[in-house]
């Protein structure tokens, strides 16, 4: 066997058995909402379930075998608070999907940045 064929074979099996720590990184998914403001009765009532839901989707073994974390973060009910911490979790947390906030002005306004 060549050096360069002993190579590859090394190079992939190093791979393979990094592949188990890939696939138990959690599912992160960034939502903002408007916990304090004019928002702010509807938002809690939004993040209570979007914590119910993550529990229960983690108690039964996450989606794919891999945990989620709703990430949530307060938007004080401003649109432009809002494009911001979209732009964090995309940007900076590396969130793989986001949800949208809570109203439709604040939707309006995060959308060109997601």
């Amino acid at each position: 066997m060549d050096k360069h064929t002993k190579t590859l074979i090394i190079s992939f099996l190093f791979f393979l058995m990094a592949w188990p720590a890939f696939a138990a990184e959690p599912i992160k998914i960034g939502v903002s909402l408007g916990l304090t403001g004019k928002y702010s009765e509807m938002s809690n009532m939004q993040m209570k379930g979007f914590r119910l839901w993550e529990k229960e989707v983690n108690e039964r073994g996450g989606i794919l075998d891999r945990k989620v974390e709703v990430l949530i973060r307060d938007d004080r009910s401003d649109p432009q608070t809002a494009k911001s911490i979209y732009e964090q979790l995309i940007l900076k947390d590396k969130v793989d999907f986001v949800f949208g906030p809570y109203s439709s002005g604040i939707t309006e306004a995060i959308l060109p940045v997601t």
